[in-house]
């Protein structure tokens, strides 16, 4: 009997072992041309939101901020050549209360910013944007989804679509 149950645990830790194996990056949520976004970051903007905004963490939509913290890091590349700093960033976010309310958390802070690079994303991009997209590196933890940007969709998760428009509210 005893032999049953530790071939039993064993193989359960075998499992599991290999299941965490399976995510090309491990500990990380998401990589834009390397620039990584942690597990443990994902978790402190969740919590930080949550304080920022005054909801509960589970009205949080995970997925939504894992999808905007990586458009944010993306719009930075696509926008390096454009003349977007972070102090033109800074003054987008003070004038708009919704980002000050976000701002006013330290670990919030990060999805505000994101929030605001998307937004000067849209407004810059030109016909070219779906090449523009597709260039760049973006290597995403498989519980978030798949960055596959097309014409319907960027981010893909279990058959269900999402757009640069996701919610952090469920």
């Amino acid at each position: 009997m005893k032999l049953t149950r530790l071939t039993a645990v064993v193989a359960a830790s075998a499992a599991a072992a290999l299941l965490g194996a399976c995510s090309p990056l491990p500990g990380t949520a998401v990589a834009v041309e390397g620039v990584t976004i942690s597990e443990n970051a994902i978790e402190a903007a969740v919590n930080g939101c949550a304080t920022a905004l005054n909801v509960e963490t589970t009205d949080l939509n995970r997925i939504g901020i894992v999808q905007i913290l990586t458009l944010g890091e993306v719009s930075k590349v696509l926008l390096a050549d454009a003349g977007v700093t972070d102090d033109l960033i800074d003054q987008a976010v003070a004038s708009n209360a919704e980002m000050q309310q976000m701002m006013a958390h330290q670990d919030c802070a990060p999805l505000a910013r994101a929030q605001v690079w998307q937004g000067f994303l849209s407004q810059a991009a030109g016909a070219d944007i779906l090449e523009q997209l597709q260039g760049v590196d973006v290597q995403m933890n498989p519980r978030y989804g798949r960055w596959s940007p097309d014409e319907t969709q960027i981010f893909s998760q279990s058959g269900s679509l999402s757009t640069p428009a996701a919610s952090i509210l469920k």
